[in-house]
C-alpha cells in the first residue's frame, strides 16, 4: 500500500485558507492522487516551479 502527501519549501507562505492537513499522510488512491496533482500544479503556478510536490511512501499493511 502507498501513502501520499503534499510538501512545500520552507520559505513558502500560504494563505490561512490553504489546508495544512495536506502534509499529513493519506492512502494513495487514483482519485486523491489526481486531486493532489491539481493542488500541486496550482500551488507551483502561484509560488513558483518546484515549490510544491507530492511525496509517496510504501507502507506495510499488518493483518
Amino acid at each position: 500500500m502507498y501513502q501520499i502527501r503534499i510538501l512545500w519549501r520552507r520559505n513558502v507562505r500560504h494563505s490561512v485558507h490553504f489546508p495544512k492537513m495536506l502534509n499529513a499522510w493519506w492512502p494513495s488512491t487514483p482519485e486523491l492522487l489526481e486531486q493532489f496533482e491539481g493542488i500541486v500544479y496550482a500551488a507551483n503556478e502561484i509560488h513558483g516551479p518546484g515549490t510544491h510536490w507530492i511525496e509517496r511512501r510504501q507502507v506495510e499493511v499488518l493483518h
